[in-house]
């Protein structure tokens, strides 16, 4: 397996690492529940964050699914996985802003510091995964500032990696002399620039298709909450790679184009409960 690398902080021997970004079937990534777990103990992770867009309850199953079945860790150790979501807040002119909620069924739709809150009233914690890229929900460090809220940060996000990664490969871009910038970099950047006024630094893959790990937290000993209040985590990236052919492009697309639609029903029409099973898309061609 890969080598991995500390991105922020000090790895140390003897640390757990966790996967705190994944996205699975019943929105726009390809894992179930069963593999998704299994996945992550068999390339050596301590647990994972389920954080499917605005499914809250996707996570808890997997919560469950790991409890009854006393999954274990390579360590011996029982394996863990946060209940969580990708939660889209709501700016002022009306894009949204994503939050990774966990331990919390947290509304979206709100402004960003009142879903933070939201959160945390419920005893919740949460992490503004790719600051500063450029997919959809992003935020903007001086968003996140804007809160007053010391918000976790994801300093290295997996597939914004592998984003810039193959932009870089892109021909055209090269005979345009386009600069490109990875903003993993300018996320950590920022990060060491305003540590003092945000919580806990992370690492996460950004899942969608069948390699975890690719990016993780990882700190010391059982207590990932702990780790995080007391800024005690290490962001991590593995030297690994994980390629999208086109048919993986157009089941990406059914499924966010059908999310999108089940979104527009359930919150401007009220006509369908989210989710659909996202088990129908494997067979997009």
């Amino acid at each position: 397996m890969a080598k991995i690398e500390a991105v922020y902080g000090v790895l140390e021997p003897n640390m757990s690492f966790v996967d705190l970004h994944i996205h699975g079937i019943d929105d726009d990534g390809r894992l179930d529940i069963p593999r998704m777990v299994y996945t992550a103990v068999d390339r050596g992770l301590s647990g994972i964050g389920v954080t499917l867009h605005n499914n809250y309850p996707f996570g808890v199953r997997a919560y469950d699914f790991v409890e009854r079945n006393n999954v274990l860790a390579k360590s011996g150790k029982p394996f863990k996985a946060f209940p969580g979501s990708e939660v889209p807040a709501r700016r002022k002119d009306g894009t949204d802003a994503h939050v990774l909620v966990y331990e919390a069924d947290v509304g979206p739709y709100q402004t960003i510091a009142a879903t933070l809150e939201e959160a945390e009233r419920k005893d919740g914690f949460t992490i503004i995964p790719h600051p500063d890229g450029d997919v959809e929900g992003a935020m903007s460090m001086d968003e996140i500032l804007e809160t007053g809220i010391p918000a976790n940060i994801e300093v290295y996000n997996a597939s914004t990696h592998h984003m810039f990664l193959l932009k870089r490969l892109n021909l055209l871009r090269k005979l345009r002399g386009e600069k490109l910038v990875d903003k993993n970099k300018i996320a950590l950047q920022n990060y060491r620039d305003n540590q003092h006024r945000l919580g806990a630094a992370t690492g996460g893959t950004d899942a969608h298709k069948f390699k975890l790990g690719l990016g993780m937290t990882g700190f010391k000993g059982d207590n990932l909450r702990e780790a995080l209040t007391q800024k005690r985590t290490v962001a991590v990236r593995r030297r690994e790679f994980e390629i999208w052919y086109p048919r993986d492009l157009r089941i990406h697309d059914r499924k966010i184009e059908a999310m999108n639609e089940q979104n527009d029903l359930r919150y401007n029409g009220g006509l369908v409960e989210f989710p659909l099973t996202g088990t129908v898309f494997e067979e997009v061609g």
